[in-house]
């Protein structure tokens, strides 16, 4: 690899940095399933949304905030999104350009609470897969990624990973991860 290509890399990794954590959809509250079956005598059905990988060493201590959204819920179906009862504030709608959601004190838990969301597909039986995304737009230009504020000095952020949830789905899912910034600037060697 020649000088340009290590000094673009390392410019890309420090505006945008890349963290192991991920902003996670669960059928269950201690963050083991991505498939949510909703049953046909049901109108509704409820899962949560948590941060998961989280490391009090990648984040100084833990994050105090994410930014994202999310993506993938049909026309017809209603979603609502209560905030984590830690949290310190909720802004914006997950499910619209997105959301911001605070802490007082610093989240490290392997699997933390943001939102338990209840949601109402338009029809008994009917599949969607939704996923967590970027706040569209981007909170702050240069993180146009599902991002992390930490307890760093400066409030420095991280791009971290979203995960996905299925839906009365046939198909069975291990938890789903998309992957962070880091696909991008690895393209760019591929």
């Amino acid at each position: 690899m020649n000088r340009v290509a290590i000094g673009l890399l390392c410019v890309l990794l420090a505006a945008n940095p890349v963290a192991a954590a991920t902003v996670g959809l669960f059928s269950t509250p201690n963050c083991t399933s991505c498939n949510l079956d909703i049953p046909p005598n049901a109108s509704e059905g409820t899962f949560y949304v948590c941060s998961v990988g989280t490391s009090e060493t990648e984040f100084c201590g833990g994050f105090y905030r994410l930014e994202f959204r999310i993506a993938g819920v049909p026309l017809g179906w209603a979603a609502a999104a209560v905030p984590s009862p830690e949290s310190h504030y909720a802004l914006g709608d997950p499910f619209g350009t997105g959301c911001s959601i605070g802490f007082n004190a610093p989240q490290t838990a392997e699997c933390a609470l943001l939102y338990t969301v209840t949601i109402t597909p338009s029809a008994p039986g009917a599949r969607a897969t939704l996923r967590a995304r970027a706040h569209a737009p981007p909170m702050d230009p240069d993180f146009d990624c599902i991002r992390a504020v930490s307890a760093c000095p400066g409030n420095i952020g991280a791009c971290v990973g979203g995960g996905a949830l299925r839906i009365n789905s046939d198909v069975l899912c291990s938890v789903e991860v998309e992957p962070a910034s880091w696909t991008r600037v690895k393209a760019l060697y591929e």
